[in-house]
């Protein structure tokens, strides 16, 4: 860091990985592993490898996801457990780098493989889990949701611009819905509302919307110009409303974002249709 504009750029990214540092802006600038806030190096870990990891270890992530929702100690059904496993891993198909074909018998496995390694209890007529209150099973059970959470996200607030758009006359710009929710990402990271600045890249909000146009919550229609460019435009079927509200129902269940999180969310994702519609017209605005 001997190059001033390098530090003041380093020193940015060290803040946003979670750390502090002594003599900021200085040349004898020094970053402080001490804290006890968070598990510093697991955060230093997951900003460079958590990428490539979550296409491999999403059934690990989604567990972990459904597991930390559930208090230490306290047991809860395997059969709920099952179903949300597999409503997520339909949701994210189009994520995985390997057909994990996420069964019932396959998430046993790794219910077992999870109790071998002692992060949970399995109950003797295998029919409850419940989570080892210690300090190494929450730590590896974290490392795992951590890998999940930036997918999670970006899924359901691409849902829930959607949501927004279902039922009404509006009929959007692809590319320039991309764009602003990118953008809005990156206000909802700086803010504090979502944990990882990776759930604003356009390839994965991309893949979100190819996914619930399979799902037929989005029509997105293409049309070329006469220059050989394609324009894509996307509206949300009135008919989908029951389907799409069931499906935000249950991933938002699982995704526990503070009430005023919740609540900026939802004013970012308003916005950001806004900015993509454009101004109104005066006849609209009247």
């Amino acid at each position: 860091m001997q190059v001033k504009p390098q530090l003041l750029l380093v020193e940015k990214h060290v803040e946003g990985l979670g750390f502090k540092m002594a003599d900021q802006g200085k040349k004898t600038c020094k970053v402080l592993l001490e804290s006890k806030e968070e598990n510093l190096k697991q955060l230093l870990m997951l900003s460079f490898y958590s990428m490539p990891l979550t296409g491999v270890f999403i059934p690990e992530g989604l567990m972990t996801l459904f597991i930390s929702n559930h208090k230490a100690g306290v047991p809860f059904e395997l059969d709920g457990f099952f179903q949300m496993m597999s409503t997520f891993a339909d949701l994210l198909k189009n994520e995985h780098l390997f057909d994990h074909g996420i069964t019932r018998e396959r998430t046993a496995e790794r219910v077992a493989f999870f109790a071998s390694r002692g992060l949970i209890k399995v109950s003797a007529d295998q029919k409850e889990i419940s989570v080892v209150n210690s300090e190494s099973s929450l730590s590896t059970i974290n490392f795992f949701k951590a890998l999940v959470l930036p997918l999670i996200d970006t899924y359901l607030v691409v849902l829930l611009a959607i949501e927004q758009l279902c039922g009404k006359n509006i009929v959007l710009k692809q590319k320039n819905l991309i764009k602003e929710l990118h953008l809005a990402f990156k206000t909802l990271y700086t803010d504090g509302h979502i944990p990882y600045l990776h759930s604003c890249l356009k390839e994965i909000i991309t893949t979100a919307m190819e996914r619930f146009e399979e799902l037929g919550f989005l029509e997105i229609r293409s049309y070329s110009s006469n220059k050989g460019t394609t324009t894509n435009f996307m509206s949300c079927p009135t008919e989908c409303q029951e389907k799409l509200n069931a499906l935000l129902k249950q991933v938002s269940s699982q995704r526990n974002w503070s009430h005023n999180s919740e609540k900026e969310i939802n004013t970012e994702i308003e916005n950001v249709i806004m900015r993509v519609q454009g101004p109104l017209p005066l006849v609209a605005r009247l």
